[in-house]
């Protein structure tokens, strides 16, 4: 389905920046148990310690990487993607991977893979105005990275604000609207004669590989 479109305004620097977040809850398989609660506790605790503390550990306790995976497997890990189009064509993206583009034109804020930090789980800041003129629009994504419906993700929110002021300018709930697929096209960002725009999408689609993603875009540019 297809919703609202929104004029993109210039910042008291001149610059239209937006920044995209997604949030999700920690959706445990097998539901709300004391074993889940126990190791969600566990995990959670392990993720906040220092990557160094994390290696000592691991090393010395055998049993520790088993626990992780047995977590690890009923977590849901969703990923904020932006794709950067230059005439209907794919030529770059954004991801928890791939952090950074454009020398910090557009710039993530890493792997969430537990939906469980405070407040925005991934995020995507972008200032459009430093956007090579080739860059005619960037679709922004969320994509369940090990197959889970979304649907089933708890309190899964997309959000687009201002960059500077943080002021919302439209968000999604995708879990309120029962949707079944992988990958969700949340909007695209188009290049316009005066600037910027936003029009919402909010379509969930199964596939997350260039193909499934490519055949959703055609569809709306």
């Amino acid at each position: 389905m297809s919703g609202k479109t929104f004029k993109l305004a210039a910042d008291e620097r001149g610059d239209i920046r937006v920044q995209y977040t997604l949030s999700w809850d920690c959706m445990l398989d097998s539901g709300d148990s004391p074993a889940n609660r126990k190791l969600y506790s566990n995990l959670t605790r392990f993720t906040a310690l220092s990557d160094a503390v994390s290696e000592r550990l691991v090393d010395r306790v055998p049993t520790l990487m088993r626990i992780i995976g047995d977590v690890a497997s009923k977590l849901i890990d969703l990923d904020s993607v932006a794709v950067l189009l230059s005439k209907g064509k794919a030529i770059g993206y954004v991801d928890g991977e791939n952090c950074y583009a454009l020398d910090g034109t557009i710039i993530h804020s890493g792997n969430d893979l537990t939906g469980t930090s405070a407040g925005a789980d991934e995020d995507i800041s972008i200032n459009l105005s430093r956007l090579p003129a080739e860059v005619d629009a960037v679709a922004l994504l969320v994509d369940s990275a090990n197959g889970h419906s979304l649907g089933e993700v708890k309190g899964a929110t997309c959000v687009l604000r201002e960059g500077r002021s943080a002021k919302v300018i439209t968000q999604f709930d995708i879990d309120a609207s029962d949707n079944k697929g992988i990958t969700h096209l949340f909007g695209l960002i188009r290049r316009t004669a005066g600037g910027f725009d936003f029009s919402e999408v909010n379509h969930t689609f199964d596939g997350h590989d260039h193909d499934a993603v490519t055949a959703v875009l055609k569809k709306y540019l």
